[in-house]
């Protein structure tokens, strides 16, 4: 027989509707899963090896909801024929436990590997942020690995990203993420990634289990938790050497934009260049100022060196024979001697008198003194 999906799913919904006693059974579990709505929590019932999707009314709850607490539920179920979806209506909610048993073996395991050091900030290795060589452990299927290597690509091309396929799931998750963490403890990487997108407490168990803990610390490079959304914490969150929000922002705090390094060397330059042309301008000015003034100086030393050669000049050209033979002068010797006074001359003595136009020899006659 073949039916279409409609008359599947009302089918489905009406042996539902048709049980009577599951109008009267109220569920144990832990809550899980909690999202807050504008009227109304969704969250889902857990007893560590099942789930049940649930659904309440603000107005019907008398106790704080929070993740983790034991409680009992009452409602009645219901399928959603459009959608193809179970879910318990709850009208009534009971607290049980302030901490279910699986909160309880969380924090238990969480207490003790936190006393042996597991968690301590003096055991984290710093996280480069230009690495070049991406190790990451994550799901080959799934929007996580694209995430990252669009961001990665984009913000330097030149990375390399080395991929560890591995469930990040259910059954025997765990063992994979160790497998990898052991993987890239040998390999040639600057950091791992540790990563898988958002899901449910029970979707992100693997990352709660002891061997993850242990294997994160082992490793023997850099590791960085991307697991889930800023709202989910896990215990590898708290033993890996740096927590993210999200894969994407995983890639952004391994990796250098080169973009940006660009733009800022680009700007650097442009400030070197402007500096220099404005040194450079300065420097021709105070060389032309320089200059200019020893020019000045020049020309002013010139001028006093011209004005003592005319001085000087004038003063020689005063004291020649020829000025003074043009002052009616004359050159008065006797024998070849210079006659200079009349002390030196007696009577009859010749005298040879130059002047500017020729000598005279005469003899003296007469000398008077003064």
């Amino acid at each position: 027989m073949i039916i279409s999906v409609s008359q599947f799913n009302n089918f489905v919904k009406g042996v539902l509707d048709s049980e009577s006693m599951l109008y009267n059974v109220s569920v144990k579990g832990e809550v899980v899963n909690l999202k807050d709505s504008y009227d109304c929590y969704y969250f889902s019932l857990s007893d560590g090896s099942a789930l049940l999707d649930c659904f309440i009314y603000k107005t019907s709850i008398k106790i704080p909801l929070t993740n983790g607490i034991e409680v009992i539920a009452s409602g009645n179920p219901n399928f959603y024929v459009a959608g193809g979806r179970f879910t318990y209506v709850v009208r009534k909610i009971e607290l049980v436990n302030a901490i279910g048993t699986q909160q309880l073996k969380l924090l238990a395991l969480k207490e003790r590997l936190e006393k042996e050091g597991c968690f301590d900030l003096a055991n984290k290795k710093p996280v480069p942020n230009n690495c070049t060589r991406i190790g990451v452990i994550s799901s080959v299927k799934g929007a996580v690995i694209t995430d990252i290597e669009q961001v990665v690509k984009r913000r330097n091309p030149n990375v390399d990203i080395y991929l560890y396929p591995a469930k990040v799931q259910g059954e025997g998750s765990w063992r994979e993420v160790v497998n990898g963490l052991e993987f890239f403890s040998n390999y040639d990487v600057d950091v791992v990634i540790v990563a898988r997108g958002g899901g449910s407490d029970e979707d992100l168990s693997c990352f709660n289990t002891e061997q993850v803990v242990r294997a994160v610390n082992r490793c023997t490079k850099p590791t960085v938790s991307a697991i889930g959304h800023g709202i989910n914490y896990t215990l590898c969150d708290y033993a890996c050497d740096l927590r993210v929000a999200t894969p994407s922002q995983s890639a952004e705090v391994v990796t250098i934009d080169v973009r940006e390094q660009k733009k800022t060397v680009v700007q650097l330059l442009r400030r070197m260049y402007a500096l220099s042309s404005a040194r450079i301008v300065n420097t021709k000015q105070e060389i032309m100022l320089r200059l200019y003034a020893m020019y000045n100086s020049c020309c002013t030393s010139q001028s006093r060196v011209t004005i003592k050669y005319n001085n000087l000049t004038a003063r020689l050209d005063n004291c020649s024979i020829l000025k003074q033979y043009h002052k009616g002068l004359g050159y008065i010797s006797s024998n070849g001697n210079k006659i200079t006074t009349v002390n030196q001359l007696s009577a009859g003595n010749t005298l040879d008198i130059d002047l500017i136009d020729g000598r005279v020899s005469t003899t003296v006659n007469l000398i008077t003194k003064r």
